[in-house]
C-alpha cells in the first residue's frame, strides 16, 4: 500500500528495547514534549518526548525513562500535551479538565505581538515538577517558540504546539496542506470582491478540497491571519533550505492568528508555585472585538477547475485520486504532484478536544455564475481606465502591456529597489512586500481608492528594532518614495489591506487626489489623520536618484533606507 494510504491509528511504537529496560507493564507513558519538525524517511516528521510514568495523576518521579520518538506531522493531530499511552505505546487519552490534576484557567490575557518567544522555554521548565529530556548531543529546547504571560503572579507558559493544535490544525489533510504548502499551489492569494461586495476566493479543487479551502481561506477575513498561518510552511523550508542534506531540523512558526489582545480559557497544570504548563486552549476572545472574529460574516468560493454544477453540498469526495507521490524532499525546487485530495489522511477527530472550528458562513459558486467568475478583475482593469491618461495606454491584458507599465527610467530604478530590499534582507532586516489590491506587476498594488494620477504603487513592510516602517514607491511625476512609521511598538503592518496604511492612502488620495508626498510633508496631513488610529507619522522622502549601474543604485537606496531606521 503506498505511504499516502496507509491509516494513521493512535499508537506510537515503542522500542522493545526500551521497554524491557523500563520493565514495568504496569506504566504508562506521558507526552512531555513535541518538539521541531524535520524531515525523516521521506517524509515531514515530528520529534515526541515519552516519559514514563507510574500513575495516571501527572505525578513525575525522578529519574524515569524518557525517549525520543519521531511521528508524521499530521498525526499530531491526534496528541497533545499531557496525552497519555499505554505501556506499549497505544493511546489512553488526551488530558482533560478534573479539578484536581489538571485545572482550567479562565481569562488568560496574551499579546500576540509581545508575548511570542522562540527562545528560553528551557529557563522556565527547569526547577519544576515537570520532566525534562536530558540528551548529551540533544538541544531539543533550543530555538522552540512559546507565548509567556503573567496571571495573577502566576507565569503562564503556552508551548507553540497549543497554538498551532487549537487555531491551525483541524483536520489531518489541513495540516498536510499547510506543512507542504499545496494550499499555495491550490488556491489564488488575493481577495476579491463579488457585485455584492461579499469576499470571493478562488480555489483548485484538484489540488484542494472545498472543505480545506474554505478553512484556509477564513484566515483572510482576521487581520494578520493569513500571515501567521502561512509562515508556518514559509519559516519551516527556509530554514530547511539552509541545510537540507544533514539533520536540520526547526520548531514551527506558531504565532496566534489575531493582532490585538486575546484572553484564553485553558486546561494544564501548576508545575511550580508560581508557574503553570498550558496543555490545551479550550476557548479565546478578543479583548475589543465585540464578539466578532472576522471581518466579514460571509464569502464565497469559486473552483477555477470546475466543470460542473455541483455545489459543496453535492460534491463527491470519492472522485479525487487516493495515490499521491511522496512530497519533494528538496523544497527548494518542488514539483509538487496535483492531486493532494487523498482520503487517507483526510481524518477529523471527535475525541471532545477543543478547536478553532468557527468559520463565516460560506458557500461554493455554481457553475451558472461562471460569467461572475472574472468580475474583480475586469473591475480593476475598469478602474485604471479612469486614474489617468498613462495608465490608459498600458492597460491591455495582454503580458506585454502589463509588462510595459513602468517607463523605461522608472522601471530600472524599480530592479534597483528590489536589489536594495534584498541587501536588507541580507543584512536581517525583516523586509516583506505587502498590498491593497494586488496588481498585474511585480510586487505590485493598486490604490484602495482611485486618484486623477495615481497607479500601482509598491509597498514594503520593514520590520526594526520593534518598529514596524512602510515605504511606499509610486510611479509619478516627482520621482519620490515615502517612508511611514508605526508609532506603536510591536504593531506589524497586515500583507493584504493593512487598516492603518489603507485609511492613510484613502484620506490622502481623496483630498489631494494623488501621493503628492512633499504636499503631504508640508501639511501634516499624515499625522492629523492618524492620530487616532495607533498612530502613522512620514518618516522620510527619497528621491529616485540613479547612479551609473543598477547595482550602485540599490547599494545606495539599501543604506538610505536603513538610516533612517529610528
Amino acid at each position: 500500500m503506498p505511504k499516502s494510504q496507509i491509516k494513521f491509528n493512535r499508537k506510537i511504537k515503542i522500542d522493545e528495547s526500551i521497554c524491557n529496560e523500563v520493565n514495568d507493564p504496569d506504566s504508562f507513558w506521558v507526552i512531555t514534549m513535541l518538539g521541531n519538525t524535520c524531515w525523516k524517511e521521506g517524509r515531514m516528521q515530528r520529534e515526541i518526548v515519552l516519559t514514563n510514568i507510574d500513575n495516571k495523576n501527572f505525578l513525575f518521579t525522578k529519574g524515569k525513562k524518557s525517549l525520543k520518538v519521531y511521528i508524521p506531522e499530521e498525526k499530531t493531530f491526534y496528541f497533545s500535551l499531557g496525552t497519555y499511552l499505554s505501556y506499549n505505546g497505544k493511546f489512553l487519552e488526551n488530558p482533560k479538565y478534573d479539578g484536581k490534576y489538571i485545572t482550567k484557567l479562565q481569562d488568560i490575557e496574551v499579546n500576540p505581538l509581545k508575548d511570542y518567544n522562540t527562545n528560553g522555554i528551557y529557563q522556565y521548565l527547569k526547577g519544576t515538577n515537570f520532566p525534562l529530556y536530558y540528551a548529551s548531543d540533544d538541544m531539543i529546547y533550543q530555538g522552540a517558540s512559546y507565548y509567556l504571560t503573567k496571571h495573577e503572579d502566576i507565569t503562564i507558559i503556552i508551548p507553540g504546539h497549543v497554538i498551532l493544535s487549537y487555531f491551525y490544525y483541524l483536520s489531518t489533510l489541513q495540516i498536510y496542506h499547510i506543512i507542504y504548502g499545496t494550499f499555495e499551489d491550490g488556491m489564488l492569494r488575493e481577495m476579491y470582491y463579488t457585485e455584492d461586495n461579499i469576499p470571493l476566493f478562488f480555489y483548485n479543487s484538484t489540488i484542494i478540497r472545498y472543505r480545506e479551502a474554505s478553512e484556509i481561506s477564513k484566515y483572510k477575513l482576521i487581520r494578520g491571519g493569513y500571515e501567521s498561518m502561512a509562515r508556518i510552511h514559509a519559516d519551516l523550508y527556509a530554514t530547511l533550505n539552509k541545510s537540507w542534506n544533514t539533520s536540520k531540523k526547526a520548531y514551527l512558526t506558531s504565532k496566534i492568528p489575531f493582532n490585538e489582545l486575546v484572553k484564553f480559557d485553558v486546561i494544564g497544570r501548576k508545575i511550580s508555585k508560581d508557574k503553570f504548563l498550558v496543555f490545551s486552549i479550550e476557548n479565546f476572545k478578543l479583548s475589543d472585538s465585540k464578539g466578532k472574529n472576522f471581518m466579514f460574516e460571509k464569502f464565497e468560493m469559486k473552483d477555477l477547475s470546475d466543470h460542473s454544477s455541483l455545489n459543496e453540498h453535492s460534491e463527491d469526495p470519492e472522485k479525487y485520486t487516493q495515490h499521491i507521490e511522496d512530497p519533494n524532499p528538496n523544497p527548494g525546487y518542488t514539483d509538487r504532484p496535483t492531486n493532494h485530495n487523498f482520503n487517507a489522511r483526510d481524518l477529523l477527530l471527535n475525541d471532545g478536544r477543543k478547536r478553532f472550528y468557527e468559520i463565516p458562513e460560506n458557500r461554493k459558486q455554481l457553475k451558472t455564475e461562471q460569467k461572475k467568475q472574472y468580475i474583480a478583475e475586469d473591475k480593476i482593469f475598469h478602474d485604471i481606465d479612469e486614474i489617468s491618461e498613462n495608465i490608459n495606454n498600458h492597460n491591455g491584458k495582454n503580458k506585454t502591456a502589463r509588462g510595459n507599465f513602468f517607463d523605461e527610467n522608472t522601471f530600472d530604478y524599480i530592479k534597483a529597489l528590489f536589489d536594495a530590499i534584498i541587501i536588507l534582507q541580507s543584512q536581517n532586516i525583516e523586509c516583506d512586500y505587502i498590498y491593497m489590491r494586488p496588481a498585474p506587476f511585480k510586487n505590485a498594488s493598486y490604490t484602495p481608492t482611485k486618484g486623477y494620477n495615481v497607479g500601482p504603487i509598491i509597498m514594503v513592510s520593514i520590520y526594526y528594532n520593534d518598529f514596524n516602517y512602510c515605504l511606499i514607491v509610486s510611479n509619478d511625476t516627482k520621482g519620490r518614495m515615502a517612508l511611514l512609521k508605526c508609532t506603536e511598538k510591536y504593531y506589524r503592518f497586515e500583507r493584504e489591506r493593512d487598516y492603518l496604511i489603507e485609511t492613510a492612502l484613502i484620506h490622502i488620495i481623496e483630498k489631494f487626489s494623488d501621493l503628492d508626498w512633499d504636499r503631504i510633508r508640508d501639511t501634516q496631513e499624515l499625522k492629523s489623520i492618524t492620530e487616532a488610529n495607533k498612530g502613522l507619522i512620514l518618516r522620510h522622502l527619497f528621491n529616485h536618484n540613479k547612479l551609473e549601474t543598477v547595482e550602485r543604485t540599490a547599494e545606495s537606496l539599501a543604506l538610505k533606507i536603513k538610516r533612517k531606521l529610528k
